[in-house]
């Protein structure tokens, strides 16, 4: 989330700015024992920067933090703090279906179903959504012009549920090639179950 804004008592309110036209206000609940909650000492510092809150609906296996020094992004958290006690490594995943099918023929929609499968995995492993800590986004012939297009794969999966907001870490390596030349991104994740 971009920022904690409020802090009543034992629950806070997260605001979620995924795009300059939209806000999500998000109501969450500091985990006992978390920095912050009452009675924990946590540092001015630490408080504008990071959030050990747990948001409604969403498990989380850690925190999402933007560390001062660091450009702050409205799309996602640059840095992803485990706490939890299994570690998923999911293989990449393409849009094609377990019949071997391409599900869509352009970036945005190959995003959109890498990240579905993205989902089944880590929640054949036990976890969930919120427990995604990275992603790698391998895409062939990689140009900043194709950004738009990975947004709206993401924007998609994170309307229907699968995936959080603020999405996790995530990197963008252009390579050469995949190995099927209809592939036009392949997504490995790491997520962290607790």
């Amino acid at each position: 989330m971009n920022g904690l804004l409020e802090q009543p008592g034992t629950k806070c309110t997260l605001w979620d700015r995924g795009s300059s036209t939209s806000e999500h206000r998000v109501e969450a609940s500091l985990s006992p024992g978390a920095p912050g909650a009452p009675g924990q000492h946590r540092s001015r510092r630490r408080e504008s920067n990071r959030s050990s809150c747990t948001a409604k609906g969403v498990p989380v296996s850690g925190e999402l933090s933007h560390p001062d020094g660091l450009l702050k992004q409205s799309d996602y958290a640059p840095l992803a703090i485990g706490s939890g006690s299994r570690l998923l490594l999911l293989a990449g995943q393409t849009a094609t279906s377990p019949e071997g099918d391409l599900e869509a023929d352009d970036l945005s929609g190959q995003v959109y179903a890498s990240l579905k499968y993205i989902v089944i995995g880590v929640r054949g492993g036990g976890g969930d959504v919120g427990d995604i800590a990275r992603l790698t986004c391998y895409i062939p012939g990689w140009r900043l012009e194709m950004w738009d297009d990975v947004v709206e794969g993401v924007r998609r999966a994170q309307e229907s549920g699968g995936l959080a907001k603020p999405m996790p870490p995530i990197t963008i390596v252009g390579v050469q090639a995949l190995f099927r030349p209809e592939i036009l991104v392949e997504i490995e994740a790491v997520a962290i179950v607790g």
